[in-house]
């Protein structure tokens, strides 16, 4: 494991540990679960905008054309 040191301004340090129960072990096991999190969000992010982009298929060019009808007819 590495040691990841950071300054934290005093009031996020007041936040963390009254939202953590104030151990210094329970704020670790906050900032690395959010840390985790965060990653985890930037993964998926970056695999979603990588995803190959599917041409629009007949079926969903019909259904469509058929609601623009129906909002036609209404008017």
């Amino acid at each position: 494991m590495v040691i990841f040191e950071i300054n934290v301004p005093d009031d996020l340090h007041e936040r963390l540990r009254r939202i953590t129960g104030a151990g210094d072990g329970a704020v670790s096991e906050f900032v690395m679960a959010a840390i985790r999190r965060e990653l985890e969000l930037l993964e998926w992010t970056e695999q979603w905008a990588s995803r190959p982009v599917r041409e629009d298929t007949a079926g969903s060019a019909a259904i469509r054309e058929e609601q623009q009808r129906r909002e036609q007819d209404k008017n």
